[in-house]
């Protein structure tokens, strides 16, 4: 009896200490997503924390001159710049457009994936080789370090219409700053699948040669591995 109490009481014992340790796990830490209280933005229109990364789209860009409105302005800086504002307003999370690298002729809202695997450099200061350069995983740090989580947008449904870069590479991606607001200095055509002749037929022609790489639009079958889907024309939301 005396044995089996001690037994008892020790099991207890283990358990009280355990219990700092185990409320310290990140489940613990958790809450219910319908508690959060969440602010959404497109990045690249919220707030320019660092003029130096603001960049052209490829299509008027002429207006965007004018306006003095590049599409690519807002960034992970001014997220950072702005996390005290946000919090101050009682929002628990940030719900950021997807920060994958894009490629289209509009793509500043996120949702023209190229690469599923790289941080687009145009939301970033720098490339992370020098002191000060603002990267992804900074924003992350800063805002949870004021007890904001980073809720990711992540997109798998759809990619742009430039190709993926481990699904259907189409284009090889200068990722240098300065060459993202010239199609023809950021995306080099990958001549193996797009053909020679790619960069002299029209745009129009362009787009359909893409296109059929990955749903198979010219009756051919591209698409080996069915990534895409391949029902392009006369498509409608009542399909599968």
């Amino acid at each position: 009896m005396i044995k089996t109490k001690l037994k008892m009481w020790a099991l207890l014992l283990l358990m009280l200490i355990a219990m700092p340790v185990m409320a310290d796990d990140f489940n613990s830490q958790r809450m219910d997503f319908r508690d959060e209280s969440i602010y959404f933005m497109i990045t690249t229109r919220f707030y320019d924390g660092d003029p130096k990364n603001n960049v052209l789209c490829w299509d008027n860009k002429q207006c965007q001159i004018d306006t003095g409105d590049p599409c690519w302005r807002g960034d992970f800086q001014g997220v950072i710049d702005k996390l005290d504002y946000i919090k101050a307003l009682g929002f628990t999370a940030i719900w950021i457009t997807p920060v994958v690298q894009n490629a289209s002729g509009y793509d500043y809202h996120g949702y023209h994936a190229m690469d599923f695997t790289h941080v687009d450099c145009r939301y970033q200061s720098g490339d992370g080789s020098k002191s000060g350069d603002v990267m992804f995983q900074e924003l992350i740090d800063k805002a949870h370090a004021k007890g904001i989580k980073i809720i990711l947008d992540i997109v798998l449904n759809h990619t742009g219409n430039f190709g993926e870069e481990n699904l259907c590479k189409e284009f090889k991606r200068n990722a240098k700053l300065r060459n993202q607001a010239e199609i023809e200095a950021c995306m080099i055509p990958n001549s193996d699948v797009l053909g020679s002749d790619y960069l002299t037929i029209l745009g129009k022609d362009q787009y359909q040669r893409r296109l059929a790489l990955m749903k198979n639009t010219d009756g051919q079958n591209h698409d080996i591995h069915n990534y895409w889907h391949h029902t392009a024309n006369n498509w409608n939301w009542d399909f599968p």
